[in-house]
């Protein structure tokens, strides 16, 4: 598989092709969507997903952004950086680190490091147990 990166050029549509690169410096257009081998690392909101089942080995999101969609992880899906959330679905496990929630759903271990909170989300497991609370 490869990495592929989100960044909404276009929209907020996983599906959509325009929103998606080869290269971390967003100057080569990818030629397909992710594919369930591949990962992702998304630097912007992914709140629509117009095509098929989002499939991924590992998905990184920073910078602020927002997960709303139901996406599932056969690694591990991180999430980054002061107001970047789960408000979606993680099939899989998920890592909350500086300043991240969880207001969604992992159905899996969700992990919860550095300040990260959750925020009302449910997980199978929660690491620690119970999770950091926003208040």
């Amino acid at each position: 598989g490869i990495t592929l990166y989100f960044d909404g050029a276009v929209d907020d549509d996983w599906a959509e092709l325009g929103n998606w690169w080869q290269d971390d410096e967003h100057t080569v257009a990818a030629t397909a969507l992710p594919t369930a081998a591949d990962s992702v690392v998304a630097t912007a909101s992914i709140n629509s997903n117009s095509g098929s089942a989002a499939t991924v080995v590992d998905f990184t999101i920073s910078g602020g952004s927002v997960l709303s969609i139901e996406i599932t992880v056969t690694g591990t899906a991180t999430f980054s950086g002061n107001a970047t959330a789960n408000a979606g679905t993680v099939n899989g496990n998920a890592t909350f680190t500086n300043s991240s929630v969880n207001t969604g759903t992992v159905a899996g271990t969700a992990t919860f490091n550095s300040d990260a909170l959750n925020c009302f989300g449910t997980a199978e497991t929660f690491v620690p147990d119970p999770p950091p609370e926003c208040l």
